[in-house]
């Protein structure tokens, strides 16, 4: 059973959005006991833990957010395109996919409801931006 001490760097870890610290926090004390880990040694791992796991949610969602073709014939799909995309999000670059056909619409839709330089300064903001012809 969890003693209160544990209980209470937990809540902590997670109060202060260290939510993989916390996760991963029983198992890596359980090993740092059984292996003789030193202190320093076992908050450099779980802070390790941390880095890592921000790292993998950033780039979740950088490709979640440059919004890639999920369906696309296989003969008409540009790979290097969406390789260089997904390179861009590892380097943390905001990234968008976009068709030609879907970013003119976006435009016109945007300049009828006048938001078009709303619209413009957020494509604006994308390190790359990747037109697709189709």
């Amino acid at each position: 059973m969890m003693n209160q001490a544990l209980t209470e760097v937990r809540e902590n870890l997670k109060n202060l959005n260290l939510s993989a610290m916390a996760r991963e926090l029983e198992v890596h004390l359980r090993q740092a006991k059984e292996t003789g880990v030193g202190y320093d040694e076992y908050l450099l791992e779980l802070t390790r833990v941390e880095l890592q796991a921000r790292a993998e949610s950033r780039l979740q969602r950088r490709i979640r957010e440059a919004k890639f073709p999920l369906f696309k014939p296989m003969e008409t799909f540009d790979f290097n395109a969406l390789i260089l995309g997904i390179e861009a999000c590892k380097k943390n670059r905001c990234t968008r996919f976009a068709t030609c056909y879907g970013l003119v619409n976006e435009l016109i839709e945007a300049r009828q409801e006048k938001t078009l330089q709303r619209l413009l300064q957020k494509y604006g903001r994308y390190d790359l931006l990747i037109l697709d012809k189709c």
